[in-house]
């Protein structure tokens, strides 16, 4: 996790943005509102104005302003990542990522599709990022190969505690229709899972004395969450499902530097007795942030 420089990300996010036009994604989207938000945070830093700037937000634009810098540098990373590994998410896919509010805050079950599109992409960045070639736009969700097998992937985002056991159900049913369908029969199913809204519904700021410290709190999220849940695991009964990948990110402000910055952390849980768990040991030597 680096030092976040704001002009850095609206340099990327402009040169993203390009790319997104000379495909004829041109609206004011979720993107380009927080290139926008971040082109603001920019100047502000560049002038001095940064703390008169973070006093003087609204609570509303606050939020937007946070998760801005969180969505902008997981997408810029992830996009960046495929694009060098030579597989762009497909037009439709970026599309459907790109849309619902920018503050994550006012989502709700009738504007999650652009997140939950958008999770799908950071895990195949994730995957790219590791020198993996990952496919989107189908089902599953993403697939790619690993130590001469196909992982396929199915992407879920829980919106409450209680989901998560339902929502784990539902990808492994999903995932156990994809290996049916397959015909790769060494095929290996792998569950993502992000518990951002758990950690921050999206009114919150992580608040840290040094950036060292933002990934191990994440992290210690992550391993609650598991232990609260790990009884309901046991119940992805298909063998060919082999583990569960929760991921979580979230703003943070940093008190060594005074500044917001994006958290982010992933975990791979392997489900005890499934033949697959030193394939995915070492797959989560590769995804795990």
């Amino acid at each position: 996790m680096e030092h976040p420089t704001y002009s850095g990300i609206v340099d990327e996010l402009a040169e993203v943005d390009q790319w997104l036009g000379r495909m004829g994604l041109i609206d004011l989207d979720r993107i380009r509102v927080h290139q926008r938000n971040i082109a603001e945070v920019a100047r502000a830093t560049d002038e001095g104005r940064f703390d008169w700037l973070r006093s003087s937000l609204t609570d509303e634009k606050r939020r937007e302003i946070l998760w801005s810098i969180v969505e902008s540098r997981e997408f810029v990373d992830a996009i960046n990542a495929l694009r060098r590994q030579d597989c762009p998410p497909p037009p439709e896919v970026l599309r459907r990522a790109l849309q619902g509010p920018a503050d994550l805050y006012l989502e709700d079950s009738h504007s999650n599709l652009g997140r939950n599109t958008m999770f799908e992409i950071v895990i195949a960045g994730r995957a790219a990022f590791a020198g993996l070639k990952p496919r989107l736009g189908s089902e599953p969700d993403v697939f790619f190969e690993f130590n001469g097998r196909r992982i396929l992937v199915q992407c879920k985002r829980v919106l409450s505690e209680r989901a998560i056991p339902k929502r784990i159900g539902e990808a492994a049913g999903q995932l156990a229709r994809d290996l049916n369908n397959s015909c790769h029969p060494t095929d290996c199913g792998l569950v993502a899972v992000s518990i951002s809204k758990l950690f921050n519904p999206g009114d919150n700021i992580m608040r840290v004395a040094r950036e060292s410290e933002l990934r191990p709190a994440l992290s210690l999220e992550i391993g609650g969450t598991i232990e609260r849940h790990v009884d309901s695991f046991g119940r992805v009964r298909d063998p060919r499902i082999a583990a569960i990948l929760f991921h979580t990110a979230t703003p943070a402000l940093v008190e060594e530097f005074g500044g917001y910055a994006a958290a982010n952390a992933a975990t791979v849980y392997r489900i005890p007795g499934k033949s697959d768990g030193a394939l995915m040991q070492s797959l989560a030597a590769k995804l795990t942030i």
